[in-house]
Formats: structure tokens, sequence, C-alpha cells
């Protein structure tokens, strides 16, 4: 039997899968591999719309993650570049900016450092100089020609940080001021008299040649990125993903289709459906975020579920459920469901997960009625009764039944750099509940295990409190970023 973990983060109310068995373990990271190229633009990739240069990896890449279409170099010059890139700052700050002249800066400006710090096997290979006087060896653990993630210094399933730069497309490679005994860049499939050269540069054969050599050299650091794919690849180390305006997803999985199943329209939240094959088990993951206006259990607790400013407090389930229909929420779900009834009978085991923006039935009962503000309402709210009626688990109660032990609240989360009115949409409210769901279906398909993914810190009444209740949490490393926790829940594949 395998297991297969599924984290959602809600900061972009996704839902990220992964395939190590312990993935769910205090302490794993994921391994970060940098490649790192120079003198290039982005549109002198295929990706980018370059059409007399082949470079299937970067394209590959891209099309499976995602590709930046407004970034900027904050330096003209590779070290300064770099200077920024591994401490976060402008290379001015701490005066990396002049190339190569080492500047005496901060000991513990370094990313790696703090990588090092949370156990990462940190290693640099060639261009090792950061325009800093700094010890290398307060940042790397390797730091060499021959350094790699694939030392044998590094201990099994340690997490890294490796990176690898290349002088492959260097400008010194044309640096001529002849184009006598270049190579044929025909051979390559790159035709000089057929370039589409950038608006800035004359159009002469000289200038021509030396794009096509530079070009050439693009498709050699193609190359190169290919070697580690396919490395990564052999060891089972690469992963795939799916991305849209508010939600996502990250597989070790290749994903083998897409469906919009709810399109985003004006913020009102979106779902969408990947397939994958989990070994040789056929799985349809929905990745959602509902709408996040008409949200009535605002309005149990004097606030306007879409504005937000006060009212009464309704006093009947009815007045309750009117205003909550009115969102979008319902119509999503419906679809969701018509289409997940579609991939059940194909075979498939369906997971959905994402930020509801409304909290689930199993949650306002009975005995809680007069706790987290509910005044003294049970209240049957509608998308996870749906899920529920349509056969549909809800993983977190169904591990952990009582909403009283284990309320599981995911919102609002708590992040002490920030004052507690950013945080809250209810001030004088307690507003914490659970609306952010894993919920599946499928008879090759058991959720064994589930953990509130980030601070125990929630803000009530806008103050910060801690949890005390006995949910198990996977607490961050660093600041928590985002005023949802998440969701991590590992399944058993029968």
């Amino acid at each position: 039997m395998k297991h297969l973990p599924l984290l959602m983060y809600t900061t972009f109310c996704g839902l990220y899968s992964m395939q190590t068995e312990a993935a769910d373990k205090k302490g794993e990271r994921p391994n970060i591999l940098w490649l790192t190229f120079e003198d290039t633009s982005a549109y002198e990739f295929g990706c980018y719309g370059n059409k007399g240069v082949h470079t299937p990896n970067a394209d590959s890449l891209a099309a499976r993650g995602i590709q930046f279409m407004n970034a900027w170099s904050v330096a003209p010059q590779s070290s300064a570049a770099r200077s920024s890139l591994i401490t976060g700052c402008y290379s001015s700050t701490y005066g990396m900016d002049i190339h190569p002249v080492p500047y005496d800066t901060p000991a513990d400006i370094f990313f790696p450092q703090r990588l090092r710090e949370a156990g990462y096997y940190c290693t640099n290979n060639s261009k090792t100089h950061y325009n800093s006087t700094t010890d290398n060896k307060s940042c790397w653990d390797e730091c060499n020609n021959k350094a790699s993630y694939n030392s044998p210094k590094r201990r099994k399933d340690q997490p890294f940080f490796a990176v690898f730069n290349t002088v492959t497309s260097h400008m010194g490679r044309i640096r001529t001021f002849h184009t006598d005994g270049r190579r044929d860049y025909t051979q390559e499939g790159i035709y000089p008299a057929l370039l589409s050269l950038p608006s800035y540069v004359p159009d002469l054969p000289e200038v021509r040649s030396d794009y096509a050599g530079h070009l050439e050299a693009v498709q050699d650091v193609d190359t190169w990125l290919g070697f580690f794919m396919k490395d990564l690849k052999e060891k089972g180390l690469d992963y795939y993903s799916f991305y849209t305006y508010d939600t996502g997803l990250l597989s070790k999985h290749p994903i083998t289709d897409s469906l919009t199943v709810f399109p985003e329209n004006g913020d009102h939240g979106s779902i969408y459906r990947l397939t994958s094959s989990v070994n040789g088990h056929k799985v349809a993951v929905y990745t959602s975020h509902l709408d996040y206006l008409d949200c009535a259990y605002y309005n149990v607790r004097g606030y306007d579920g879409s504005s937000w400013k006060e009212i009464p407090i309704p006093t009947t389930v009815e007045e309750v459920l009117k205003v909550n229909v009115a969102s979008q929420r319902d119509d999503a779900i419906k679809m969701f469901i018509a289409q997940a009834q579609k991939d059940i009978a194909n075979g498939y085991s369906v997971i959905i997960g994402g930020d509801f923006n409304e909290p689930s039935h199993l949650d306002w009962i009975e005995a809680n009625k007069n706790l987290y503000d509910h005044n003294g309402l049970v209240i049957p709210w509608t998308v996870t009764t749906l899920l529920e009626q349509n056969g549909f688990v809800d993983t977190y109660r169904h591990i952990y039944p009582n909403p009283l032990t284990h309320p599981g609240f995911t919102y609002p989360a708590d992040n002490p750099l920030k004052e507690p009115g950013k945080l809250t949409w209810a001030p004088k409210a307690d507003e914490r509940d659970r609306i952010d769901f894993i919920f599946y279906k499928g008879k090759n398909l058991e959720a064994k295990k589930a953990i509130v993914f980030g601070p125990k810190g929630s803000i009530v009444r806008n103050k910060r409190v801690q949890e005390t209740s006995k949910d198990n949490f996977l607490l961050p490393l660093d600041v928590w970023p985002t005023d949802h926790k998440g969701l991590l829940v590992t399944f058993k594949i029968k």
C-alpha cells in the first residue's frame, strides 16, 4: 500500500500533491535546484516566443512550472546580479554592486545560511564569488567545482539547496571583431538570415552571425538544463504543476489532463480538474477557491458577509441560509459534483480541496451553538451538506469527528508582523472557523492522517490567541504569510 500525502496551501487556495511517504514528517523541506546562466534575455527561448531557437527543456519546464512574464535583473553585471539573488537585497545595499570588487558584508545576509540552519545541505558549483569577503563556509557545505546535491556527504533524505552556474552563454564566446572561422550554425538548426533581430541592433551580416552564435549558446544552455531534469527524474525528484489566477496544484506525478469546471469570473471563485495516475490508480484532483461574498457565517456574528459592516445578528437559520445561497459557492460545487460523478463512473478516485469560504455543517452543531459566536444557531451549511449527500468524505471530520476537541480552525491565522486589525474582518467577534477543506470519494482511497498546517496562533476579537485544542499542527519555520491555515492530509491507496 502506498501513501499519497496531499498538502493544501491556502495562501494560494490550491492543492499540492507529493508522493514521498513521509512528506508530513516535521522538518521535511522541498529540494531547491538553482541554475543560472549569463548574458541572455527571456526572449531568446522558445517558451517566450523565439521561433529561431530550439529550447525543448526550458520550454517543457515553463509549461509545467511558473513562467514569469515581467521580471528584471537588478544589476547589469554578473556578480552584482548574483549578489542580489543570493541575499534578496539590492546589490547596492551592502556595497556588492561593482564587478568584481568584494566588499566586507555582514555574515548573516545570505539565503543559504538560513537554509543550512533549517537542515539543508547547501552546495555552490562554479561562480562562487558574490562580491563579498564573507567566508563561504558559513553559507555552504560545499563550494567548489565539484559541489553537487549528489554529494556522498549529504545525508539520505536530507533536503538540498544546490547552485550551479554555467558560462556557456557568456558573451565572451562571440566577443570578436570578425566572423571568420565561425561554426555553421545551420547545423544546429539556426539560420542567421531568417532570424528576427532585436529592434535595438543594426541588421548587418556580422550582427546576424553574432546573434546566431548566441542562440547556439542558448541551445547549449538548454542541453545543460536537460542534464539536470533527466537526473532529477531518474532520482524521483521532479514535479509537475498547474496554476491559475486564484488556485494551483503541484504534483509528483505527471498531470495527464486538465479541465475548467467552474471558471473564475469577477473574483467569484473557481474550480479546476487535474488528472493523474498514482501507482496505477486513476486520480482526479480538483483545486478550488469558492466565492468569498455572501459569507453568511459573518452575518451570524453581526457583520454583513459581503461588505463586513456591522449589522443586527439574525435570529433564524432561514435568514442565514437566504444570504448564503446568494453566493456562487453552491453553483460551483454542483458543477463539481456533476463532473466528479463522471470521473467516478470511469474508475477515478476523486479529491477536492481548497478555500471554500464557508463552514461545515459538521462544525455548527447543537453541542457548540453557544461557542465561537455561533449565537445559538445550528446551521446546515450548504456546500459541505451537498458534498456529504453525494458521498464525499470530509477528511478532517473523518479522522477527528468531534469539533469540540478538534475544531480544526483554518481562519483567521495569526501573523506577528501584522497588526491584528489587518488580519480580521470582524474585529468585535470570534470569527474562527474551518473553511479550508479536503474532501474525497473513491473505493481505492482512504484518508489516514490530517494535520493543520500553519501557526497555532489565531485572531479573536482583534486579539492574538493561542489555540489550546487537541488539533495537531505542522508549525511553520518562519512567519506565516497568510490569514489562512492549510491542511495536510495523507491518503492510503488500497
